[in-house]
């Protein structure tokens, strides 16, 4: 069966098309010609909307297509790094699995229940906070590529962090991992075998040279 992603844009876009033209994609996901796939992101999108009532209709046009939802990307690359030489981690999941993985909290939940949810709490909600962080980050990177101290030597002591930091803190029989495991294990692995934290990195480095 054909896997179609759908960014925030198309959301938003599609909502300003003709109804006729919504109502044919929800059909084909009705009748599982195609699985629509979403992230995280429409959310944030829906809950900015200054228009409350536009910002539902994202929502509730998202849960129409009956979508399979990507988790947050933070969560796919510790799923990459946890579960090295093992099965691949899965990316995907129900609505239900995705809020649990970002909210911590079971139940189920439309994503217009979600967008209400994200607004309650506002810039404080972990999702939000890490793209800002982001955002923060890359523009730090960007000024620093710019001034040339953005070395490949210091690049690549970033990039060792960085898959440092997606360690978890327990093995999972609960088994506490000392930070100089965490060190040997950063040195010892290739940014390419986590193929999420690759893509990423590559992107972000591409968009420092366009910038």
């Amino acid at each position: 069966m054909p896997i179609i992603y759908f960014d925030h844009n198309f959301i938003a876009t599609a909502l300003q098309e003709p109804e006729e033209y919504r109502n044919q994609l929800q059909e084909l996901a009705a009748c599982g010609r195609v699985t629509f796939v979403l992230s995280p992101m429409p959310w944030v999108d829906a809950a900015e909307d200054r228009n409350i009532a536009r910002g539902y209709a994202k929502a509730d046009f998202m849960d129409s297509l009956q979508p399979r939802w990507l988790f947050d990307r933070r969560s796919i690359q510790r799923k990459e790094v946890t579960l090295l030489n093992c099965d691949a981690p899965q990316i995907m999941g129900d609505i239900a699995d995705v809020v649990f993985d970002l909210t911590g909290q079971r139940g189920d939940r439309s994503s217009r229940a979600f967008v209400n949810h994200f607004r309650g709490i506002g810039q404080n909600h972990p999702l939000e906070q890490s793209i800002r962080q982001a955002f923060v980050t890359n523009n730090k990177n960007i000024e620093l590529s710019r001034r040339g101290k953005l070395t490949p030597t210091l690049a690549a002591k970033v990039e060792r962090l960085y898959i440092r930091q997606l360690l978890p803190d327990r093995t999972p029989p609960g088994l506490v991992i000392e930070e100089a495991t965490k060190g040997n294990f950063a040195q010892q692995t290739q940014l390419e075998d986590f193929p999420a934290v690759a893509i990423e990195n590559r992107a972000t480095r591409d968009n420092w040279k366009h910038n």
